[in-house]
């Protein structure tokens, strides 16, 4: 009895999941076509994407970016991936090798730049805004030339800078990029604004 019993179920279970198999896939939905509801559907067989109703029309929905702690790496290459706004809130994609801004645009910050290692510091102050670093020495009053700099370790060569620099202060002051040698603290190079006659200022 408890064999024939057996039996039946099993034949039970193999009829519903033949049943079950063989429910049609849901239809692609065309974007821009008609529709009423809110209702969302299934990834597209035809190109992955999901797409929903706004009450009016089929559309894409707006994807929403997190933050991503994973190493840019060949395994993550493609990867996207929001900046916060405590690293310049920017996008981000991982090339392979490293995290770069898609659209070749973001705010300088101390975190996203490196620049956050301080020389001759004295009063100087270092404030990140929604526009970009901002370099300040308001409590300065001494004579001479007090330089105070915010640096980091220069990548292996080749590499390149692109940078913006302005300026707005008093007549003799000045600003800018420098690359220093730490063997001995000599300025190499300097590129920079400043001013009164020396506006515009370079020495390689």
């Amino acid at each position: 009895m408890s064999m024939l019993r057996g039996r039946a179920a099993l034949s039970c279970a193999l009829i519903l999941a033949a049943a079950l198999w063989a429910l049609p896939a849901a239809a692609n939905q065309t974007v821009g076509a008609g529709c009423s509801g809110s209702a969302a559907d299934s990834p597209q067989s035809g190109d992955g994407n999901n797409v929903y109703c706004n009450g009016s029309t089929i559309q894409y929905p707006a994807y929403q970016f997190g933050s991503s702690s994973a190493t840019c790496n060949s395994t993550n290459a493609g990867r996207v991936q929001w900046m916060g706004s405590g690293n310049g809130s920017y996008f981000a994609g991982c090339n392979g090798t490293a995290w770069a801004a898609l659209g070749g645009y973001c705010v300088p910050t101390t975190s996203n730049t490196g620049l956050s290692t301080w020389e001759n510091q004295g009063t100087a102050i270092e404030t990140d805004t929604s526009t970009g670093m901002l370099l300040e020495d308001g409590g300065y009053s001494g004579g001479g030339q007090a330089a105070r700099h915010l640096c980091k370790t220069a990548p292996a060569t080749p590499y390149s800078i692109i940078a913006l620099v302005g300026w707005n202060e008093g007549a003799f002051d000045w600003g800018g990029m420098e690359w220093r040698n730490t063997s001995n603290g000599n300025s190499d190079a300097d590129y920079g604004l400043g001013a009164g006659a020396g506006a515009v200022h370079s020495r390689i």
